[in-house]
């Protein structure tokens, strides 16, 4: 059963008595504006951070923020359902995944690195247990991104010294062969 849209209505003290008072509304509209302007926002810097182009790393900055604004994805920002919670979520659910593979170098072994990661893994359970069909997403996101990302140990363990398994060592020119 979904718990992040429960989850949301008791943080804003929400429930079946007061769930129309005109205060309440006020409540579900703000956090849901600014959950939707923290996640797109996110998206749209994680997205053109990604990018090695200036032109076009600007132009995909710009083109995630005019996306937001369309009235078919705004529209939900006002509305006590999950729809709204569930684009939010979706928007900052790609932002950290993006986000993965920017993590400077320095980062990946210590512990802003784990920190991170739990982040990551509290948005992804936050966005699959929105809606029913969520799951569906993230299993199929986190095969596509296992399957992106199979050589991340084996670049670590290069950097501290160790050879990568899948490739033969290189002889030196001139070495005697065996």
């Amino acid at each position: 059963r979904s718990f992040t849209l429960p989850l949301v209505y008791k943080i804003l003290h929400i429930n079946s008595k007061n769930f129309t008072q005109a205060n309440r509304l006020r409540a579900v509209d703000a956090f849901q504006t600014w959950l939707s302007i923290f996640s797109w926002t996110a998206l749209a810097l994680a997205l053109s951070l990604s990018l090695r182009r200036p032109w076009l790393s600007g132009l995909a900055f710009g083109s995630v923020l005019f996306f937001s604004l369309n009235l078919e994805v705004s529209i939900w920002d006002s509305l006590l359902l999950s729809e709204s919670v569930s684009f939010s979520l979706f928007a900052l659910l790609l932002a950290s995944w993006i986000g993965m593979g920017l993590l400077p170098r320095k980062w990946q072994a210590g512990i802003l690195s784990w920190v991170y990661l739990a982040v990551v893994m509290v948005v992804t359970v936050l966005y699959s247990f929105t809606r029913d069909t969520n799951l569906y997403f993230v299993a199929a996101g986190a095969g596509v991104f296992l399957y992106r990302h199979p050589a991340e140990p084996t670049r670590r363990l290069r950097s501290c010294g160790a050879r990568d398994s899948r490739r033969p060592l290189r002889r030196r020119a001139g070495a005697a062969r065996p």
